[in-house]
């Protein structure tokens, strides 16, 4: 379904405390798909990095991940809006920023050109709708810790 945000998501939860330190659980799941979890984290790249380039290579629809987009537009916010050149007087607009700002806005609305087909599922549509109690990660932490002390 070309979910990049989804991805990171997954791969963020399965690489907290609370279960990277169930060895005897990876073990099994090792056992059953050997090389799997190293598999996508190889693909991910560390904090996402490769996700990039796998977004760039894939047709729409795509759900990106916008921690891409973010961090390009916090670098190109962080350059100058404007510099002063040693051949002219006064202060110029740094038309470069501006280009790469459009790129990176470009690049994004190009994941939206196509919509995903989708189905309605009751099933999934009711677990969604449900109240859900939020878990701090300490209590991951005491729960993981009951599975294998």
């Amino acid at each position: 379904m070309n979910n990049f945000e989804l991805l990171v998501i997954i791969l963020g939860v399965l690489e907290c405390t609370a279960v990277y330190r169930l060895k005897l659980t990876w073990a099994c799941v090792e056992k059953k798909v050997p090389g799997r979890r190293k598999k996508f984290k190889d693909i991910v790249g560390i904090g996402g990095r490769n996700v990039r380039s796998l977004m760039q290579n894939v047709q729409p629809p795509l759900v990106p991940y916008l921690g891409v987009y973010m961090q390009q537009m916090i670098n190109l916010y962080e350059m100058p809006s404007k510099y002063k050149h040693e051949d002219c007087e006064g202060e110029h607009i740094n038309l470069s920023k501006y280009r790469n700002i459009l790129k990176v806005l470009h690049s994004h609305t190009k994941s939206q050109v196509k919509y995903f087909d989708l189905q309605v599922n009751e099933v999934i549509q009711k677990c969604l709708q449900k109240p859900t109690a939020m878990c701090t990660e300490d209590m991951f932490l005491r729960m993981s810790a009951e599975l294998e002390p």
